[in-house]
């Protein structure tokens, strides 16, 4: 499957089913593991263009350069471990995801749905929360960039 087949296949109806539900966990959660999985689609298909020496070094590298895609591996990581004890993860408790309204200014500037409708939202360690809706939005863009980078696009 190429990284485009993937991105239709799976990304993009997972991303619309979290559109559709944006109060679901079950389509949040699968939303960060289709575009977490997509990097490693993009290594693979890049045949050593991409740095690092495997899919999980590759994601490392691009989570030095954007703090979007960082979270998002650090969310799926988290899902999928339910605690990060190594490193300095943004977000350390998987379990910690929860349904609920926002009230101001409790969530970044731009986060979100407007109007503070129930999302998931997942505590980040330096305070505060994030919309997980609209991280995987924001590395998604990183991703997209990272195919074209690397003439995946097509």
């Amino acid at each position: 499957m190429t990284p485009v087949d993937y991105l239709k296949d799976v990304v993009e109806p997972n991303l619309a089913a979290l559109a559709a539900d944006y109060g679901s966990i079950r389509h949040n959660l699968n939303a960060v593991h289709a575009v977490d999985a997509l990097a490693a689609h993009i290594y693979y298909a890049s045949n050593g263009a991409a740095p690092g020496t495997d899919d999980t070094v590759y994601r490392a590298e691009l989570a030095k350069h954007f703090p979007e895609f960082s979270l998002l591996r650090d969310i799926a990581k988290a899902i999928k471990h339910v605690r990060l004890i190594r490193g300095s993860p943004q977000t350390s408790r998987g379990d910690h995801i929860e349904v609920r309204s926002l009230g101001w200014g409790e969530a970044a500037w731009g986060d979100g749905r407007w109007g503070g409708p129930p999302q998931a939202v997942i505590p980040v360690d330096g305070g505060g929360v994030r919309v997980v809706e609209t991280v995987a939005m924001n590395a998604l863009q990183v991703l997209k960039a990272e195919m074209i980078k690397y003439g995946l696009n097509e």
